[in-house]
C-alpha cells in the first residue's frame, strides 16, 4: 500500500513531509497520464538545494535514486521503489542528506 510505505518513509527521514501528489503511469499509449499518490518531500529543512539533492542521489552507487524537483522541493514517490530496494534508498538518503 502506497500510503503505508510513504508514512514509513516519512518516519525514517527526519524533516521530510508526507504530501499528496501524482505518479506518472506511463509512456507509449498513456503519455502524461497520472494517478493520485503520496509523496515524500524534502525542502528547506536540509542544507542542499533540491537540485543538488537530485544530482547527488542520481549519482549514488550502487543504485541511483531518482526523484523529482518541483516547487523548490525534492520529492520521492513510493511507487518507484521496490520493497527490496528500500534499504538502498534509506542508505542513500541518510548519506546524502544527513551526513554530507
Amino acid at each position: 500500500d502506497i500510503l503505508a510505505t510513504a508514512k514509513k518513509w516519512n518516519l525514517m527521514f527526519p524533516g521530510s513531509e508526507l504530501v499528496p501528489g501524482e505518479s506518472t503511469i506511463g509512456g507509449g499509449s498513456l503519455p502524461g497520464e497520472t494517478i493520485p499518490s503520496w509523496l515524500i518531500a524534502f525542502g528547506g529543512n536540509i542544507n542542499l538545494s533540491p537540485n543538488e539533492v537530485a544530482r547527488k542521489l542520481r549519482n549514488y552507487q550502487p543504485i541511483p535514486i531518482i526523484g523529482k524537483v518541483q516547487q523548490d522541493q525534492f520529492f520521492l514517490d513510493p511507487r518507484t521503489v521496490l520493497h527490496e530496494e528500500e534499504i538502498y534508498l534509506e542508505e542513500a538518503i541518510n548519506h546524502t542528506l544527513y551526513h554530507n
